[in-house]
């Protein structure tokens, strides 16, 4: 089957924004302390897209804007892309030297990699 004939066999999948319901149930950790992660540095270049990128994804409820403080902050990575926009890539994780774990459970576990790069760390307290 080629590409053009799932677009439209499956139109209903690839038109606007994919949303969850209202509300979403997190399984969280509970021994997961809360981390706070320092912003990383966005290039001048970007700092302009970047406003812009994120009042879209307010405006779209992708986003909201919070206006007290938070016990959970994750650092975003701004990445230009080809066509001139940006990407934001967002991790949870703190940094290897101040690992702790995930507070999100997984649902399935991952498959093992023999990649030495990719061992999970254990949780340390």
């Amino acid at each position: 089957m080629a590409l053009e004939d799932i677009k439209a066999s499956y139109s209903n999948v690839f038109e606007g924004l994919g949303l969850l319901s209202p509300e979403l149930h997190l399984n969280i950790d509970e021994s997961a302390k809360p981390v706070q992660l320092p912003p990383r540095k966005v290039p001048e270049s970007l700092k302009q897209s970047l406003k812009a990128h994120l009042d879209e994804l307010v405006a779209l409820s992708i986003i909201e804007k919070l206006e007290a403080p938070t016990e959970w902050i994750s650092s975003i990575v701004v990445a230009p892309k080809l066509n001139g926009k940006i990407r934001l890539c967002l991790n949870p994780q703190p940094p290897p030297t101040t690992q702790q774990h995930c507070p999100y459970v997984r649902q399935h576990p991952s498959r093992p990699s023999k990649d030495p790069s990719h061992t999970q760390h254990a949780a340390t307290d």
